[in-house]
């Protein structure tokens, strides 16, 4: 039984963004994103390809739309998606330099989430 509400859990969580284009709307999987990173007054959903979706959420709506599980706000400004980690390395005071995989990018956890995202990773 834990796992069927484990699975009704899992089910109330955001599965696509929907992205305005030019010649239409597009589906965006959440399986597909690397990260999100807020930029100014929009935010950017970064897939895997490295093409960059606008979405018209904010940031911190869109932390509360996705799974804790699988996403982690990692600094003000950014989102990222568990699968996309390759690996992480101490980077100054506190913070914490993680590579992705596919992406030639670095991010950078904030001081004050650093001792959260190292027991997130974890688990």
């Amino acid at each position: 039984m834990p796992q069927l509400k484990k699975w009704i859990e899992n089910e109330n969580y955001k599965k696509t963004f929907l992205v305005k284009k030019r010649d239409g709307v597009s589906i965006l999987k959440i399986d597909n994103i690397c990260y999100f990173q807020a930029q100014g007054d929009f935010v950017l959903a970064i897939d895997f390809n490295d093409r960059k979706h606008i979405l018209n959420e904010s940031l911190t709506q869109i932390e509360h739309l996705l799974n804790p599980s699988n996403f982690f706000r990692i600094n003000r400004s950014e989102i990222i998606s568990r699968i996309s980690i390759l690996k992480y390395n101490q980077y100054i005071k506190n913070r914490l330099a993680l590579t992705l995989t596919d992406l030639k990018i670095t991010l950078y956890t904030s001081n004050s989430r650093t001792p959260e995202f190292r027991n997130w990773i974890e688990n």
